[in-house]
């Protein structure tokens, strides 16, 4: 059934229809059956009916319901809006600036090329962003998002999504539920928001943010601000120069290459730095603090009889060092320890275990006293982190001006170089 120029209405019926139109304002409705839809240039609206329809525009600005049924849409040219309505439908938006929402069921949306709005509504769905500035709603259930080219937006809603940015500088929210979340390349900002979330930076410099949840942070290449939030999250910086926030909750954090700065918030800790980082000519540049908790800094290199310098570095708050590889020296600023204390304070407990021998050499320090008491809420503490105390020995210092820390050791006096007396 066709019908020649100007605004028609046609109604299938019964049955398997074939409806369509020629140039105009035209309405086709197919009523029950698998029907097929088919209209030309103009601003038109076809509704499908009850079954598995098929429906498609031409230039226009047009409006196509699919009603009941797995269903088909096709926009061609034009700012089109297409309503898939129940049944797992497949939604083609076409040129133009287009509106697809699937509604109920497993729903397929594309929006190619031009700024569109898709919006998969209840159910398992898949939407696909394709070329312009796109905004993605997964909505309800376990859906996939993919921004592809373009500056996307995406929201994946209430289940568990996953969510790919694509090219392009892109936003991507988790929402509800256990996310996966690429940003891929372009520099993109990621939230996690409510959830266990893991979140992967990609290319670019980008912003990752679990928000609440026990989250997985990647940053990926280049250099890149991650924030855990709260929970108990691990935070990977990758390479690149990166700015690694724990906030609550018992956190690891890893910068990876680069000239970090890890901040573990409060929470017993860990932080993760190698050799490359503490040892280069900047490692000025290298930061970590521990803040509130009890905090372990991991230090390891690649091969054995290397030294770790961290002399040069800004680290506060720390309560533990642990060296994971062997025939390793370790050389430590005493000035540069703060212990859960206000910067330039250096009172406390500082345990430094799995070294070939210790350096704490520097004007100002010298050792007053030795013992291997260690207050049992102490090793308790230390154990907690994976620390074996079972055969520390505690190295008493005091610096010229009345500040004293206790570095607790698994080396005797004799592999460990202890500063001058005070000047």
């Amino acid at each position: 059934m066709s019908s020649g120029d100007g605004s028609d209405h046609i109604e299938g019926g019964e049955g398997d229809d074939t409806l369509s139109s020629s140039d105009g304002d035209d309405t086709l409705r197919g009523g029950s059956g698998a029907d097929s839809l088919i209209a030309n240039a103009g601003n038109n609206k076809l509704y499908g009916g009850d079954d598995s329809d098929s429906l498609s525009s031409g230039a226009g600005h047009d409006q196509l319901w699919g009603d009941q049924g797995n269903d088909s849409l096709n926009a061609g040219a034009g700012d089109d809006k297409l309503y898939g309505g129940a049944g797992n439908d497949l939604l083609n938006a076409g040129s133009g600036n287009d509106l697809l929402e699937g509604g109920e069921g497993d729903d397929k949306l594309y929006g190619y090329g031009d700024n569109d709005t898709l919006d998969g509504g209840t159910g398992a769905d898949k939407l696909y962003g394709g070329d312009g500035d796109d905004t993605l709603l997964g909505g309800t259930g376990n859906d996939r998002l993919k921004g592809d080219s373009g500056t996307d937006q995406l929201f994946g809603g209430e289940g568990n999504d996953r969510l790919e940015g694509g090219s392009g500088n892109d936003i991507l929210y988790g929402q509800d539920g256990n996310d996966t979340v690429y940003g891929q390349s372009g520099d993109d900002h990621m939230y996690g928001e409510l959830g266990d979330d893991k979140m992967y930076g990609g290319s670019g410099t980008d912003h990752l943010s679990g928000e609440e949840g026990n989250d997985t942070l990647d940053g990926g290449g280049n250099s890149d601000y991650i924030d855990g939030g709260v929970g108990d999250d691990t935070l990977r910086g990758g390479s690149g120069d990166d700015l690694i926030f724990g906030q609550e909750g018992n956190d690891s954090l890893d910068g990876g290459s680069g000239l970090d700065q890890l901040f573990a918030g409060s929470g017993d800790d860990t932080l993760i730095f190698d050799s490359e980082e503490l040892n280069s000519g900047e490692a000025n540049s290298v930061y970590f603090s521990g803040g509130e908790g009890f905090d372990v800094l991991v230090v390891g290199n690649d091969g054995d009889n290397q030294t770790i310098d961290m002399s040069k570095t800004a680290f506060q708050e720390i309560e533990g060092i642990k060296v994971t590889s062997t025939d390793t020296d370790i050389s430590i600023a005493l000035d540069k320890v703060t212990i859960n204390d206000t910067a330039g304070d250096a009172n406390g407990q500082f345990v430094c275990t799995g070294a070939k021998s210790i350096d704490l050499s520097g004007w100002g320090w010298e050792l007053k006293s030795t013992t291997t008491d260690m207050d049992q809420g102490l090793k308790d503490a230390y154990e907690a982190q994976n620390l074996d105390t079972s055969n520390l020995y505690g190295y008493k210092l005091e610096s010229s001006d009345g500040k004293e820390v206790t570095i607790w050791s698994d080396l005797e006096q004799d592999d460990i170089n202890f500063p001058s007396d005070i000047a």
